[in-house]
């Protein structure tokens, strides 16, 4: 809480307070629009908690607010006890302690801000050269862009790399290209041997010598009488001789 209150109240201190330190863009800077300014006020003014403590202005206020009166609980059958009171009320306070340290530790923060930044009493430059390697330690927001930079992003990096060169130049280059120009040329490969032996050779070959057989057949089937006749004249003729032997 101490830290916050007080680099929140610096940031405030070195922004809104002193004198500029670049004067050459002071005449460059302007209020923003009323469409912007606008609502920027509204925000702010219901952002403060005052509003909240009214009279029946904070809607989830359990003392008369009009919502709550809206959303009534039932009267209860049974009252409670004086055990439960004693626990109730023991609630409401049992945070004060926590809230009132809260409020002091900030308050610290705030006023090394006001003293430091607005008051200029204590020197921010002075106290860090005091400090030594502990103020370079928080102002390098201790080193953790580094640390993360050299221990995390850059061996990631470099692993990323190396996993990138081993899926292009290993997996990519030699396993699926590979295995790609070894199916193309199994595929040509197959692709001849089906073509000039199979289709050639093969079907076409057994085609031609069906052909040459019709071909052949269709000489000897003429379709006339006389030639049957004839074929079986000279059949009876070439039995007859070599039975005579």
């Amino acid at each position: 809480a101490a830290i916050t209150a007080f680099y929140m109240f610096r940031m405030m201190f070195m922004t809104f307070h002193g004198e500029p330190q670049m004067p050459e863009l002071i005449d460059d800077i302007h209020e923003s629009p009323k469409e912007m300014t606008g609502p920027l006020v509204l925000l702010g003014t219901l952002s403060v908690a005052i509003w909240y403590t009214l009279p029946h202005f904070n809607p989830i206020s359990t003392h008369g607010s009009w919502f709550t009166s809206l959303v009534k609980p039932m009267t209860a059958v049974v009252p409670g006890n004086l055990t439960a009171h004693a626990i109730e009320e023991g609630a409401h306070h049992a945070h004060n302690l926590a809230m009132g340290i809260s409020i002091g530790v900030a308050a610290l923060g705030i006023g090394l801000a006001v003293l430091m930044y607005l008051k200029k009493v204590f020197s921010a430059e002075t106290w860090g050269n005091q400090a030594g390697f502990m103020y370079d330690w928080s102002l390098n927001k201790y080193y953790f862009d580094e640390n993360y930079d050299k221990y995390l992003y850059q061996p990631t990096l470099r692993l990323a790399n190396k996993i990138a060169w081993i899926d292009w130049e290993l997996y990519d280059k030699y396993f699926i290209n590979g295995f790609g120009r070894v199916t193309d040329w199994a595929s040509r490969v197959t692709g001849k041997f089906d073509y000039d032996v199979i289709d050639q050779i093969l079907v076409d070959g057994f085609g031609r010598i069906a052909d040459n057989l019709g071909s052949m057949l269709k000489k000897v089937q003429t379709g006339k009488l006389q030639n049957y006749l004839l074929y079986v004249t000279a059949g009876v003729i070439i039995l007859m001789v070599i039975q005579s032997f």
